[in-house]
């Protein structure tokens, strides 16, 4: 298989697509669709035109400040394979069991709260796991051999440059799941 499969040019007709560019554009026009039809059809400003405002500032918020620093230079935003055969896996379980929910009578909603918790935890379970089995390449020492806490915590959190086990997002998704 093929690391990356392609890459989302940085930019499209002379116009930056990541950081301030045409995805924040993209991403603020259909939120505030999605907020006005779902205004237009309750009348009112509920949880649901609420949450539209969480997706804008957390999507626009990866979009401007954390795409740009994952962009390859001169290629792009690079579309890995493992990160496209991990969403295929997770929508074809999703199908799966809201098929299987709708057999037993489970809410739909109820559904897509469990795969929130689980992909979420599974996720965290997977880095967890990489980092403690890869320490030694995430922890950064001076060289008094005293612990660099800022260059550490970026490279725990630096997922672009590799780092998820598939046992550990096993175990952090059960977690999730038991905690639902």
């Amino acid at each position: 298989m093929r690391q990356t499969l392609f890459y989302i040019p940085e930019t499209l007709f002379g116009f930056p697509v990541f950081g301030f560019g045409l995805a924040l554009v993209v991403l603020l026009v259909g939120v505030l669709i999605a907020a006005a039809w779902r205004f237009s059809q309750t009348k009112k400003i509920d949880d649901d035109f609420w949450s539209f405002v969480g997706l804008l500032l957390v999507g626009g918020g990866i979009i401007a400040f954390v795409v740009p620093n994952v962009l390859e230079p001169r290629l792009g935003f690079p579309i890995r394979g493992y990160g496209v055969f991990l969403l295929i896996a997770i929508l074809s379980a999703l199908a799966l069991v809201l098929h299987q929910a709708k057999k037993r009578g489970i809410s739909q909603d109820t559904v897509f709260s469990l795969c929130l918790w689980s992909v979420v935890s599974g996720l965290l379970g997977a880095r967890l796991f990489y980092i403690t089995e890869y320490w030694h390449e995430t922890a950064v020492y001076d060289t008094e051999n005293h612990l660099l806490l800022a260059k550490t915590l970026f490279n725990v959190v630096n997922i672009a440059q590799g780092g998820l086990v598939v046992y550990g997002s096993i175990l952090g998704g059960m977690v999730g799941a038991i905690s639902f």
